[in-house]
């Protein structure tokens, strides 16, 4: 991935930055965090989108091929997501091109917000507006349909608290059997930090933080290989994706003092940007250099807003 000279101390062990990727790797697919078809997807989210949209097969399975994901598997993740009505599939003579869905294209843009955003704007000694929501007949379907689209914390089984309600379109339930109150919070308990803010979700941010600070550290030389510089930013995102997607969006005011995730947020952005110039080379030499000035902007924009 870099020059020879080019490494980090972790333990008594010096790193290079490829040692780095390859040990990160091993990492995750210990965890079992490395399916194909979620890393193919963001692959196509953070890279491919942005360059038009269309790739072909065999430069997804060149990536892939880095994370040790056999071709095979990559065709069957291809498959589900053709199936599950994610990607479209069309033949150029013997080569297959993918793009996303007119049906895929919603869910990603609302990920791609959330994934690339500058950060939290708001104070914790703000107080932002809430809507308490209560319903004595709730069920596991009402109170996932609410926390699937907006910021909000389960408080109990017929409970719930919205986050900034005056900024979403949001008409909850029905207001015959649901009582709704809006205002402002003085003063959030410590059980409703622990219940916005849960030990593993926390985990998860710095779990990233560890296991990205040695490649951090070994990306020092501007000579990395694209390939690897391409894997790397692929990895990066896609954990940082995975980790980010399953908090809920909060305010600081509902979290707790040390929660980890704009520290987290910070890091990414600082080795997301490490990366680009070297990666996009990668997706040049596969022949993505059509839409790569429009890409360029598009790069510059995120995790600045």
């Amino acid at each position: 991935m870099a020059a020879a000279n080019s490494s980090v101390r972790s333990g008594d062990v010096s790193l290079t930055t490829s040692e780095a990727l390859d040990k990160t790797i091993d990492q995750l697919r210990a965890d079992n965090a490395l399916k194909a078809w979620s890393v193919i997807i963001t692959f196509f989210g953070d890279a491919v989108v942005p360059r038009g949209g269309v790739v072909a097969a065999v430069t997804v399975q060149a990536l892939m091929q880095r994370f040790g994901i056999e071709p095979g598997a990559v065709r069957t993740a291809l498959s589900r997501l053709v199936r599950d009505g994610w990607v479209v599939r069309e033949k150029r003579g013997r080569q297959s091109y993918y793009t996303l869905s007119r049906q895929g294209a919603q869910p990603f843009e609302q990920a791609t917000r959330r994934i690339y955003s500058g950060g939290e704007t708001r104070s914790r000694d703000s107080q932002g507006e809430w809507l308490l929501l209560v319903n004595p007949h709730a069920d596991a379907q009402w109170m996932q349909s609410i926390l699937a689209r907006v910021p909000a914390v389960r408080l109990n089984a017929s409970c719930v608290l919205i986050d900034q309600p005056a900024l979403v379109d949001f008409e909850p339930v029905d207001r015959a059997e649901v009582l709704a109150m809006r205002g402002t919070i003085d003063k959030v308990p410590e059980w409703v930090l622990n219940l916005a803010g849960p030990v593993g979700i926390a985990r998860g941010f710095t779990t990233l933080l560890e296991r990205f600070e040695m490649m951090e550290a070994a990306h020092g030389n501007d000579t990395i290989d694209v390939t690897e510089a391409m894997a790397a930013r692929c990895l990066l995102i896609h954990e940082w994706r995975r980790v980010l997607l399953k908090s809920a969006d909060l305010s600081p005011l509902l979290l707790p003092p040390d929660w980890p995730r704009e520290s987290c947020r910070a890091f990414v952005a600082g080795l997301y940007r490490s990366l680009l110039p070297q990666s996009e080379q990668w997706l040049d030499q596969q022949g993505l250099a059509a839409s790569a000035e429009t890409a360029g902007k598009v790069l510059q924009r995120r995790f600045m807003q």
